[in-house]
């Protein structure tokens, strides 16, 4: 009976490993399903942040184009005015320098006006501020 016992031992230390082994496995799949299920979500959550990203990004993109185009219609519409402002500056200076000449009648200087105007359109440089004093200049000088 001694023989039995030792055979009943040892079949349970088997058992005992066996069992051991069984859990030790359980153990390690459900670990290896924990990591693959990490690994999955954090794969999802970078792949909808990168989403969010896009979609910021081109909401952004469509605001900046959108405020840009709104910033140059401005600056047309603000230089057109200022434009059309020094064109009448200019304007009212002309009239007055001829206004001057002819209350003088001087004919010949009113006949140089188109050309020194002409001549100051075409160069590179010229401004409505260099026309208008120069105009100023011809009148104060034709005065003196």
């Amino acid at each position: 009976m001694e023989l039995g016992m030792e055979h009943d031992d040892s079949s349970a230390t088997t058992t005992r490993a066996t069992g051991g082994m069984r859990l030790s496995l359980w153990v390690s799949v459900v670990v290896l399903v924990l990591l693959i299920g990490v690994i999955a979500w954090r794969q999802i959550s970078l792949s909808s942040a990168e989403k969010r990203f896009e979609a910021e990004r081109q909401q952004l993109t469509s605001r900046l184009e959108a405020d840009k185009a709104s910033a140059v219609a401005r600056t047309r519409d603000a230089l057109a005015k200022q434009n059309e402002q020094a064109l009448m500056l200019f304007a009212t200076a002309l009239g007055w320098t001829i206004r001057d000449a002819m209350m003088r009648d001087n004919l010949d200087q009113i006949d140089q006006y188109p050309a020194r105007v002409d001549a100051a359109a075409l160069s590179p440089r010229s401004t409505g501020r260099h026309i208008q004093l120069e105009i100023g200049r011809d009148a104060s000088s034709a005065a003196a």
